[in-house]
């Protein structure tokens, strides 16, 4: 941060409001200051463009911060409690990415249908169980979800090293020379879009079996609190 100050308008629903911060402000650090309001934000639109509250702001700006339960807020927490849910299972299952694999199939419901694909272990309400332990162990923690930054190619590496050679191929086809990579305690994936600054955020979900697999279930987002 330095002495250089920047002018900010906030948009708060019905109210604006204006005033000065150094350049290189967190907007975290923003709404503590500025907005006096209990619920937490988990995004905000910085003149027109989508950013984390994470990110620091250098020039005069005009700021929507996003709640988590409006579309944009929604779509943060189904992703991250995706990411949570992966690091959870594999916590539980004790192995090696290559010798296992979950499937997020498709969208089923107020959740994602995801498969286990593992010759030696049986997808049931107890090892189902003890992942939301897990999870919600990971939620008590309040872990920061980390972004990091690497080119494709060393991306595609990585997870060629890690045995995801689906994950590796499916960079192969990204036109950008950078990558966003989130990080959950020491387990990294790729998503596109942004996530919410952490585990604490993620406090309501479900794992139901269901066939051959099992829903991660999400609530609706009008339905969504923070503590």
């Amino acid at each position: 941060m330095n002495n250089t100050e920047i002018n900010i308008k906030i948009f708060n629903g019905e109210n604006v409001i204006e005033g000065k911060v150094s350049a290189g402000t967190c907007l975290t650090d923003i709404i503590d200051k500025f907005i006096d309001d209990e619920e937490k934000y988990v995004a905000a639109v910085v003149n027109r463009r989508l950013c984390e509250v994470t990110s620091n702001i250098s020039k005069d700006s005009e700021i929507r911060f996003m709640k988590l339960n409006s579309p944009i807020g929604y779509d943060l927490y189904k992703r991250s409690i995706v990411l949570l849910m992966l690091k959870s299972a594999k916590d539980v299952l004790g192995k090696a990415e290559g010798d296992y694999r979950i499937e997020i199939m498709y969208s089923l419901g107020k959740g994602f249908f995801c498969r286990l694909e593992d010759d030696d272990t049986e997808m049931n309400e107890e090892l189902l169980g003890k992942i939301k332990v897990r999870m919600r162990e990971l939620v008590e923690q309040d872990l920061p979800l980390e972004k990091k930054i690497y080119t494709t190619r060393e991306m595609r590496e990585r997870f060629a090293r890690r045995d995801l050679p689906g994950k590796a191929k499916l960079l192969r086809y990204r036109r950008s020379s950078k990558i966003n990579i989130y990080d959950l305690d020491g387990y990294e994936d790729y998503f596109y879009g942004y996530m919410v600054p952490s585990t604490g955020y993620l406090t309501e979900f479900d794992l139901v079996p269901y066939y051959d697999g099992f829903v991660l279930v999400i609530p609706e987002k009008n339905t969504l609190k923070l503590p």
